[in-house]
This record gives structure tokens, C-alpha cells and sequence, in this order.
């Protein structure tokens, strides 16, 4: 088939881009009648379980896809404190169910955003059940003015992306308290503070820095540093960060 122009075809996720000939090329690269015409089949794409169910319920996705870029803009633009750019992008959104995280990542940016307490507390009323709630409780709780109302406290629990059976099974192959002697093991406890300290902020960079540094894997066990290390990918994760 000779194209007059331009046209992308899509085989399975792979988009294929066949550009037209120059006048004339097309009888030389043109196959002769006589010729056999092949066909290839393409297997079908194989559908997960997880689309199955969902299709099965009639259930379709919440976001639609302008609104998925449009989202991405948004927490990006306010990452760099670009708030009146995101601002621009919030008003034209068609769904604005993840208003509640792109407010809290704005009030708790650490450096170019100061949220109010009324700010906080509207938040608070409306996005109670949110996994920022906790640390936004907090910070209302230090910023509300005197006689003012209490701020909504957080209501239920959240998954943080992790979790275990119950059992520490790091004690059974390794001793955090071995060859070292009482002032490294001082040492040692004060950067695990640090470093939960820095969590609890959400000062990721800070405590990413500390756990990369030399004294920390001097001091912790190899089991300790991955058990650091999975503390901060939860943080990344509570985020929405996908990268190290």
C-alpha cells in the first residue's frame, strides 16, 4: 500500500511512522503483481486479571487522561513554588478529586509556601481521612491563634505503602550493639533520631544525605542501612515519588 501521507500505525504499544515516497520512488520500491501479498497476525494483547474484574463491574478509570497530565503539571509546578502557574491549571480541571493532595503538598512545602491556620483547618474539615492529615494537624496546632477553634483531628488509618506480620526477625542473624563499643553505640542511636526526625518532617533530602553519609555506614549494621533506606522509600512513596 503506497501512503500519500504521513501515517502512524499502532502494532500492539509500538506506534510505526510510514513516510510518504518522493513522486516516482514508489513504482521502484513497488512489489510486482505477480507477487505473493503476506499477512502477519498479531496475537491479542493479553488482558490482566486486575482489567478482567474491572471490566467485569463496569468500572472505568476516575481520571480522564487530560486530567491525569494536567495533575502532573500541577504537583511539579508546585514543587518549584510555581504557584500561580498551577493555579491557572487547577481552575480548568474536569475532576478535581486529588484537590486534597495538591493542597497539602502546598502547605507543607518546606521553603516556599507558609500555610495559615484558616487555611489548614478548611483543609482539615474536608480532607480529615487524607495520609497528610496527621502532619497538617500538626502544624494547625501550632499555628491556630488564640480562642480560635480546634482544627478536625485525623479520622481512621491509611496505608503507608508497607507493612509486616508482626515478627523482628533482624535480631535472629545480626546484633546492632556488636563491636561497638558505648560511645559509638550512643553515636549510632543519635543519627537513627536524626534520621527519624527528618522523616517526621518529611525532609527527605536531609535525611537521604544522613544515610548516605560515611559515619552512618560506619556505625549501622548492613541491616540497619536497608531498614533506613525502606523508611525513606515509604517516604517517597507517601509522596507519590517513584524515584531514588
Amino acid at each position: 500500500m503506497i501512503l500519500s501521507s504521513p501515517t502512524k500505525i499502532l502494532f500492539g504499544s509500538t506506534f510505526v511512522a510510514l513516510i510518504s515516497l518522493p513522486m516516482g520512488m514508489d513504482r521502484a520500491f513497488a512489489a510486482p503483481k505477480s507477487a505473493k501479498v503476506e499477512t502477519v497476525k498479531l496475537e491479542p494483547v493479553q488482558e490482566s486479571q486486575s482489567a478482567k474484574l474491572l471490566r467485569a463491574a463496569n468500572i472505568t478509570g476516575v481520571l480522564s487522561a487530560t486530567d491525569i497530565s494536567r495533575y502532573r503539571v500541577i504537583f511539579k509546578l508546585q514543587v518549584n513554588g510555581e504557584w500561580r502557574a498551577a493555579d491557572k491549571i487547577i481552575k480548568i480541571l474536569d475532576d478535581r478529586i486529588l484537590m486534597g493532595h495538591v493542597m497539602a503538598q502546598r502547605y507543607l512545602h518546606p521553603t516556599k509556601y507558609r500555610s495559615r491556620y484558616k487555611e489548614l483547618k478548611a483543609w482539615l474539615d474536608q480532607y480529615a481521612d487524607h495520609p497528610q492529615a496527621h502532619r497538617l494537624y500538626k502544624l494547625a496546632l501550632k499555628r491556630r491563634p488564640k480562642n480560635w477553634k480546634m482544627p478536625k483531628k485525623p479520622t481512621g488509618s491509611f496505608n503507608n505503602g508497607s507493612g509486616h506480620d508482626g515478627r523482628n526477625l533482624g535480631y535472629a542473624f545480626y546484633n546492632p550493639r556488636r563491636k561497638l563499643n558505648r560511645a559509638q553505640r550512643q553515636e549510632r542511636r543519635g543519627l537513627d533520631r536524626r534520621m527519624r526526625y527528618y522523616l517526621r518532617k518529611g525532609w527527605t533530602k536531609s535525611y537521604k544525605k544522613l544515610v548516605r553519609s560515611k559515619r552512618v555506614n560506619q556505625l549501622f549494621h548492613p541491616v540497619e542501612l536497608d531498614r533506613s533506606k525502606s523508611r525513606l522509600a515509604q517516604g517517597y512513596y507517601g509522596d507519590n515519588r517513584d524515584q531514588w
